[in-house]
């Protein structure tokens, strides 16, 4: 059975969307949503005419989007259980499952080496900067614990072979 999903979601969240969703998922029509009373333009046929292992999925954060966007599905007839948040699906494992995410769009690419530390690594490394074929897995609030438990679950479930390893610190840690 192939996964498929006709998405909506507030415009700021097309990139998110692109890195949220596994590559074996196929992506029918994206809805691009810039305020709640977009919500009444969405054609209907493309809900109630769907198949039913074709999901519903949203992104939102805005709440009254959020809930005008279910009840305008619900009204189309689209089930409850066809209906998707994946945004806060994704909010509830960000932390947790971030660095598979991440090494999953990567699939199938050796790494000349891995960022780990803490949000300084995150917003200030640029992977594409970076000599090589680099991975940034930094994370905000990333203590050295969790760094290396991300280190080795990349290790374990991704066998690449890693020239390098950067660890990104503030002085607060000690490294000792």
């Amino acid at each position: 059975m192939n996964k498929k999903l006709i998405l909506f979601n507030e415009y700021h969240y097309s990139k998110f969307i692109q890195d949220s969703i596994a590559s074996d998922v196929e992506i029918i029509r994206q809805y691009v949503i810039r305020d709640a009373d977009a919500i009444e333009q969405l054609p209907t046929d493309v809900i109630s005419e769907r198949d039913e292992n074709t999901y519903l999925a949203y992104a939102a954060n805005n709440r009254e989007i959020k809930i005008k966007l279910v009840r305008f599905l619900l009204s189309c007839g689209a089930d409850e259980s066809h209906i998707l948040d994946i945004h806060k699906a994704y909010m509830a494992g960000y932390s947790k499952n971030r660095f598979q995410r991440i090494m999953n769009r990567r699939q199938n690419q050796k790494l000349d080496g891995l960022i780990l530390g803490i949000s300084h690594g995150m917003v200030g490394i640029v992977e594409d900067a970076m000599p090589g074929n680099v991975c940034n897995l930094c994370h905000s609030s990333q203590d050295i614990y969790f760094n290396y438990q991300t280190l080795k679950k990349c290790y374990e479930q991704y066998f690449y072979e890693i020239k390098d390893i950067n660890l990104n610190y503030s002085r607060q840690y000690k490294l000792t």
